[in-house]
């Protein structure tokens, strides 16, 4: 069973995340950075806020190499949030700082675990064991959305669908357990161990790709649909690690997320501007 996902990690990852203080500046400024050279005098750009929700699952690994790695758990769903705000340069480009967070898990016995009789933490007396993993992750990361329909202008009322394609990097803040389904005889905890670094959670890079529409009036309130498939730069972010022939393989984690929400547009040109006397 996942558990859903528990306010107080997002808050402790989040400010975790924040510790990266140069990557995380760079984040930040990048938006702004894009505003100063963006849009010239005269010109329209509209900030857009979003909120989203949906479900997300580890997908698989795959090595540096590009070879996917087989599953050793049987992957489950679990919740997953983002909040998004994105600034639209010129016509089609939008770079935005996202903010996300998800639960995932999964279920297998610790025979089917490549790491078994390898990494230290493991039990090596309960081979048929069931036993499953449960992730918790933030991030935070920049994000460039390219839409492949030229939206229509600020003063126009326009319906329609919206289509974009995304990617970005950021940082991943997480921590995962690897837990007894059920308490064997002579065991006090269904916990076997947690991964984290020392008492925050484990701060890696990540890559953002997604796809994506939004729906409605676009110079309103919209609609937005969202797949992405995010990798994360851990070889143990379903809890344990992956050994061939007794060497532990470096590999990073896909993850799928598919959620839906709404999207707000924040007009920064303020009326008062445009019915300016001299402005003609």
């Amino acid at each position: 069973m996942i558990h859903f996902f528990k306010p107080y990690i997002f808050f402790t990852g989040t400010f975790r995340i924040l510790s990266y203080r140069s990557l995380l500046n760079l984040l930040l400024a990048l938006p702004f950075t894009l505003t100063a050279s963006g849009p010239k005098q005269g010109r329209e750009f509209t900030w857009h806020l979003s909120g989203v929700t949906g479900i997300a699952m580890l997908s698989g690994e795959v090595t540096n190499n590009l070879v996917f790695l087989p599953n050793e758990f049987r992957h489950k769903p679990g919740i997953a949030y983002t909040l998004n705000a994105g600034l639209n340069l010129g016509s089609r480009w939008e770079p935005a700082l996202r903010i996300g967070a998800y639960t995932i898990g999964g279920d297998s016995y610790l025979k089917n675990l490549s790491a078994a009789g390898y990494q230290h933490d493991l039990p090596e007396d309960r081979d048929n064991e069931p036993v499953e993993y449960i992730t918790q992750s933030t991030s935070v990361s920049v994000v460039v959305r390219y839409h492949l329909r030229k939206p229509p202008r600020r003063h126009q009322i326009v319906s329609g669908i919206y289509p974009f394609v995304e990617a970005g990097a950021g940082i991943n803040s997480f921590t995962s357990e690897l837990r007894y389904q059920t308490i064997p005889d002579g065991i006090q905890s269904a916990l076997i161990f947690k991964k984290s670094d020392g008492e925050y959670a484990v701060g890696v890079a990540q890559i953002v790709t997604g796809v994506g529409t939004k729906i409605g009036t676009y110079n309103k309130w919209n609609f937005i649909v969202l797949w992405n498939a995010d990798w994360v730069k851990h070889d143990s972010f379903d809890a344990v690690h992956n050994f061939n022939n007794g060497e532990r393989t470096d590999a990073g984690a896909i993850v799928s997320k598919f959620t839906a929400g709404i999207s707000i547009p924040v007009n920064r040109n303020s009326k008062k501007n445009n019915y300016l006397p001299f402005r003609r």
